[in-house]
């Protein structure tokens, strides 16, 4: 060691040749190894001296073992280099340094030392070698070339020349540092791990598994890797299923390049998954902990090689070129902890996949029953005293569950939601806790299955499900269930204690679910009805008059039926109708029940039944005790009955009062219903036998107006009242903001480039007219105050994106078609392509948008009616395209038609983007107006379809139940005289 420390003295000598013949030759794997100079470096004097000789050498972040190809190549075999250990008795144990661990008296609680103790704590010993305290390093600081000052609180008089860099510096020189510091650096630069050690697949302690040996991408064989063959066969998919579109994948030879495992991970793994011991959270806490070094190997990357060529017979190292790495997908480290129940949840571990975060969306959803949510589903217990930003990364990475919403929402998630109902409530259920708990949680089930398909039958025929027994509420699994879909069939049908019922019933969002999902049957269709009528009790003359005074009965009632659901007025129609028609008024009706072939014994026998044959037919009776017609009471009340069995509605009262009511009073009732002005066109539809089939206009014709998305207009289906309306007061202007007076953060937006054209664009939420090639949204109701001027509050709205879209390219260059100039050359072009004439416009004007235009209709996507408003092009790559709605106010309903729905749902979703800029009405004070920007509408919003008096089907969707991806709230200008 005297002998080294004389070249300190010596300027002339380069650390790499001093480690070529005083250190390496004890720490090679292969050729002759000194054995006698490995050992007489096992000193902490060597070390010191050795950690002095690299001085800025050493490179904390880029620790040695993972620099096998790297720039620290030459110094590679040093991570073998024996460091001190702790041992049970007082003196030091020696082992490699790639094999050593820092204690938390080296690096606190980002140690895994709390891992190593909860294994403890656990019963299993988790064999870890911890470098020596600092103490015994502590003696050696003047050999590693730190000063040391007696007084370090002594103040010195500044240098003029500090920070300036000498053409003299030693590169060797050692960093200026504290001694712990300089250590800690050192011994991270030869190995001595912080965190677990990520392994690769060629590791210190492995020869001849180098990459050019894994051709075919087989399990590598590293010691590191041995008997994984299960888990390697997993995760080749994941690693080449992104590069089997590669042109270069057929035409190459595959070789793993870079992949690690992480060190005791099936060990801590084992124990983690047990219940009621700290693992898993522990495990977590260190991953968080130390996320900054795992973070820069969390993808494997691959060698395509040209076949015909042979990687091996390059000089060494063997290198592969840059042409010819391509990333692979997650690294294996990565893949496996994906798939070990390693999450700490209120469930007990969970794989990160069954794992949500804690959101406020989650509470909202869950947490409404007076328990937590994480009572109901497995939600993550999350470090504390961790970087926020870490945590996120990591979860990120591990893929744990974000936002509850029904696109992340799965079948599964619904089976571990209805099992955990089922323990948590396993005590028993009384009717409070059904009400107040169970309902409440169950319609958000539904809600968040909201879409699910899956390829399987009802996967969740097994999930517990809470029904009405005649010895109470329990749970039973789905398929032995009835649900009553419509209100009040529970009671009507006499036989709610004899069949298992769900807690819920008559929810129009939980059919589709329970009947698809979960092979729950519906009651209604459920139950095998025999019936016994008696003789039909009137006579020829008799009966007409009935049947006179039902088809009397039928446009009062499909009128009022409209107001409440006018997507189902066909259908009620032709029930209504039938019902009328075919309806027998018997003396007597004895009925029977069997449920899956059981004979449900003495039942309630009542007045009417209705039901629908196997072929679809219609079949009913119903006893009539007085004339033919006014009904009497009794008769009345059993009529009534029967049409909300026939209809499926719970709304017996109202029939009733129809039924009794004269014609004056049956106007007055559709009055108080809001719904007087249907009476008339249902009465002309019933007399000319409209059908109501659907119509559309192919759009060849000359004077068809068009919508944005290609649907006709009301003009264009035939809808124009035969007579003009009376003529009405104007309703007074609504004033919209001013373009030129909205801001962003404090400046006033412009829209940069090119001037575009004039284009209204978007659709607006409220009614008006519309010019030829303005878009004119869905009719089916107002689209805004009756005032607005709809042209000009879709033109903001278009105005007010385009600023929005810009703002998205800092110093970028963007432009806006079509314009009025010439488009000069932008790097991003922002298209209005809300009407056929501004796509035909930028078409001539862009060869990219003309390119891009190809591609979409490759798509399926109309050249003319896209559906959608707004097209960004980034370079020549589709960046989003936009469904602008634009607003007065905050809508928490938009309707976007058909057309739009199937390009948000097409094979492009993950590009389509839903724009809502809102609040633009200037007469609402308080209301700051916004532009919300959501990706995949189809998949992320609740929605419903309806259809319009003019056969226009349109997707309802409730905008308010999502979190926004992009949110920008706007300022107002202070004008002369506000606030007056």
């Amino acid at each position: 060691m005297k002998a080294w420390d004389a070249l300190f003295s010596i300027k002339e000598f380069r650390f790499e040749e001093v480690m070529r013949a005083a250190v390496l030759p004890g720490l090679t794997r292969t050729g002759g190894v000194d054995t006698e100079l490995r050992a007489a470096n096992r000193s902490i004097e060597a070390l010191a001296t050795i950690c002095r000789l690299a001085g800025k050498t050493t490179k904390a972040d880029h620790p040695l073992p993972m620099g096998r190809l790297g720039s620290d190549r030459a110094f590679f075999n040093l991570s073998r280099l024996d460091v001190p250990c702790r041992s049970e008795d007082d003196d030091l144990a020696w082992a490699p340094a790639h094999q050593v661990y820092f204690g938390r008296d080296w690096v606190g609680e980002d140690s895994v030392e709390g891992i190593v103790e909860a294994m403890a704590a656990a019963g299993e010993r988790l064999d870890v070698k911890f470098l020596a305290s600092p103490e015994a390093f502590a003696a050696y600081s003047s050999a590693i070339g730190v000063r040391v000052d007696e007084d370090e609180g002594a103040e010195r008089e500044p240098d003029d020349d500090e920070g300036e860099v000498d053409l003299e510096d030693d590169t060797d020189e050692a960093l200026e540092t504290t001694v712990d510091d300089r250590w800690r650096n050192f011994f991270a630069w030869l190995g001595v791990s912080r965190g677990l050690r990520l392994v690769h697949f060629h590791d210190v302690d492995d020869t001849g598994t180098g990459w050019t040996s894994t051709k075919g991408l087989g399990l590598p064989g590293g010691w590191a890797f041995a008997a994984l063959e299960d888990a390697w066969t997993d995760y080749l998919e994941a690693l080449t299923g992104s590069l089997e579109a590669d042109p270069r994948w057929d035409s190459t030879d595959h070789y793993l390049y870079q992949a690690h495992n992480l060190d005791r991970l099936d060990e801590i793994a084992a124990v983690a998954q047990r219940a009621g011991n700290d693992v898993a959270t522990e495990f977590l806490n260190h991953l968080v902990r130390n996320w900054s070094s795992y973070s820069q190997h969390t993808q494997a990357e691959l060698a395509l090689v040209p076949k015909g060529k042979q990687p091996s017979q390059r000089n060494s190292p063997q290198r592969a070129f840059s042409e010819e790495r391509a990333p692979g997908g997650p690294d294996f480290w990565l893949h496996r902890l994906r798939n070990h129940a390693v999450c700490p949840t209120s469930h007990g571990p969970r794989r990160p996949s069954q794992t949500w975060r804690r959101t406020d969306e989650l509470e909202r959803r869950l947490g409404r029953s007076g328990r937590n949510a994480d009572a109901y589903l497995p939600e993550l217990s999350q470090p504390e005293g961790t970087s926020p930003a870490q945590l996120r990364a990591c979860l990120d990475e591990l893929q744990v569950r974000g936002e509850l919403t029904p696109a992340a929402f799965t079948t599964d998630d619904a089976g571990e939601l209805c099992v955990r109902l089922s323990q948590v409530y396993a005590d028993g259920v009384t009717e409070q806790v059904a009400r107040r708990q169970l309902r409440p949680l169950y319609r958000e089930l539904f809600e968040l299955l909201a879409g699910t398909n899956t390829d399987a039958t009802t996967p969740l025929a097994d999930a517990p499900l809470a029904a009405r027994t005649s010895t109470g509420i329990t749970f039973l699994p789905a398929r032995e269930v009835l649900y009553a879909a419509v209100s009040g069939s529970r009671e009507r049908s006499g036989v709610q204690d004899r069949v298992p019922l769900f807690v819920l019933e008559a929810e129009p969002g939980a059919n589709r679910p329970l009947r698809e999902l979960f092979g729950t049957p519906l009651l209604e269709s459920a139950l095998e009805w025999s019936v016994q009528p008696g003789e039909v009790v009137l006579d020829e003359t008799q009966l007409s008059t009935f049947r006179q005074g039902l088809t009397e009965l039928l446009p009062p009632l499909l009128a009022r039926l409209s107001a409440d659901r006018a997507d189902r007025s066909r259908l009620d129609k032709k029930v209504l109708t039938e019902f009328a028609q075919q309806i027998e008024p018997v003396e007597a009706l004895s009925m029977s029940c069997t449920f899956r072939g059981e004979d449900l014994g003495s039942i309630p026998q009542r007045a009417y039944h209705v039901r629908r044959t196997e072929r679809d037919e219609f079949q009913g009776f119903v006893v009539w005790t007085g004339p033919a017609w006014p009904p009497v009471a009794e008769d009345a009340q059993a009529l009534a009955m029967a049409l909300a069995e026939a209809l499926e509605v719970n709304t017996v009262e109202t029939f009733l009062s129809f039924i009794n009511a004269n014609p004056t009073m049956r106007r007055q009732l559709l009055d108080l219903a809001g719904a007087s002005d249907k009476w008339q066109e249902v009465t002309e539809e019933l007399a000319s036998g409209d059908d109501e089939s659907d119509t559309s206009d192919d759009g060849t014709g000359e004077d068809t107006n068009f919508q944005s998305d290609g649907e006709s207009t009301e003009a264009d289906a035939g809808a124009r009242p035969a007579t003009p309306p009376a003529a009405q007061q104007a309703a007074a202007r609504v004033p919209l903001h001013s373009f030129e007076d909205l801001l962003i953060d404090g400046e006033v937006i412009r829209v940069s480039g090119a001037t575009p054209k004039t284009s209204t664009g978007g659709k607006g939420t409220g009614g008006g007219t519309t010019t030829e090639d303005a878009p004119s949204g869905s009719r089916g109701a107002p689209r805004a105050a009756q005032g607005t001027d709809l042209n000009e509050l879709d033109r903001l709205g278009m105005r007010i994106t385009f600023a929005f879209e810009q703002r998205r390219f800092p110093g970028r260059s963007t432009a806006v078609l079509p314009s009025d100039q010439p488009a000069p050359d932008a790097d991003v072009l922002i298209v209005d392509v809300s009407s056929p004439s501004m796509i035909k416009e930028a078409v001539s004007q862009s060869s990219v948008v003309k390119a891009v235009f190809e591609t979409l209709r490759g798509q399926g996507i109309s050249d003319l009616f896209p559906g959608f408003d707004i097209l960004t092009i980034n370079g020549t790559e589709i960046d989003r395209m936009i469904e602008l709605k634009s607003s007065g106010v905050d809508a928490q309903v938009q309707a976007m038609s058909w057309n739009e729905w199937k390009t948000a749902g097409g094979n492009v979703r993950h590009r389509f983007w839903l724009y809502l800029v809102g609040n633009l009405r200037a007469d609402l004070q308080d209301a700051i107006p916004f532009v919300r920007a959501v990706q995949d509408p189809f998949g992320t919003l609740a929605s419903s379809s309806s259809e319009d008096v003019i056969r226009k089907r349109t997707v309802q969707l409730r905008v308010r139940e999502f979190e926004a991806a992009d949110e920008l709230k706007l300022a107002l200008r202070a004008t002369p005289g506000a606030g007056d």
